[in-house]
C-alpha cells in the first residue's frame, strides 16, 4: 500500500493503482483510510476497532461499473474458507460473523452489490489477545458469483482503534 497524501473524493482512485492508503483529515486526528481494488470491486477498510477481546472491521465495498454477486466467508468450515485476520503479534483470528448491508451471517453471505453503490461490510472477530493495536493482515475470503471463481483479498497495517 502506498500513502496518498491529498484526499481522493467519493473513493476514486488512479487508474492503476491496486492498493493504497488514503490520508483523510478529520476534526481530531488523521485517520488513515486502506483501499485495495480486486476483481472490479473496491475494498475499503474504514475502521477496525477492538474492546475487550472482540474486533470489528468496517469496509465499504463498491462495485465499479457493473452489478456483481459475491459471497464473503466468515468462518464457512464446510468449503474451508475463512476470512482471517493476523494482529501485531502474529496472531491468527478466524471471523465469527459477516455482515454486508443489512444480511449478517456466522458462515458466510452471498449478497448483490449494486454497481457504482458503496455497501457497508464488517467482519467481527473474538478472543484477541490483550495488547492487540494492530491488524498485520486482514484477508477476505470471497467467491465471485458472477464469474463463479474463488479469491483473496488481503489489507495490510490497519491500525486497532480501541473502543
Amino acid at each position: 500500500m502506498r500513502p496518498i497524501t491529498n484526499l481522493i473524493e467519493n473513493g476514486s482512485t488512479s487508474e492503476g493503482i491496486s492498493s493504497i492508503e488514503i490520508a483523510q483529515a478529520s476534526s481530531t486526528k488523521s485517520l488513515e483510510v486502506f483501499v485495495t481494488e480486486e476483481k472490479g470491486i473496491t475494498f475499503s477498510v474504514q475502521e477496525c476497532s477492538i474492546k475487550g477481546k472482540s474486533a470489528i472491521c468496517h469496509l465499504l465495498l463498491t462495485s465499479k461499473g457493473d452489478d456483481r454477486v459475491i459471497d464473503l466467508a466468515a468462518n464457512w468450515s464446510s468449503y474451508r474458507r475463512y476470512s482471517l485476520l493476523f494482529d501485531n503479534y502474529g496472531n491468527e483470528y478466524i471471523a465469527v460473523r459477516v455482515q454486508i448491508g443489512n444480511k449478517a451471517a456466522t458462515d458466510h453471505l452471498k449478497y448483490l452489490l449494486p454497481a457504482d453503490t458503496a455497501t457497508s461490510a464488517s467482519l467481527h472477530f473474538e478472543n484477541l489477545k490483550p495488547g492487540a493495536r494492530k491488524v498485520s493482515l486482514l484477508q477476505l475470503s470471497l467467491w465471485d458469483g458472477t464469474r463463479g471463481e474463488e479469491y483473496l483479498v488481503k489489507l495490510r497495517h490497519i491500525p486497532l482503534v480501541s473502543k
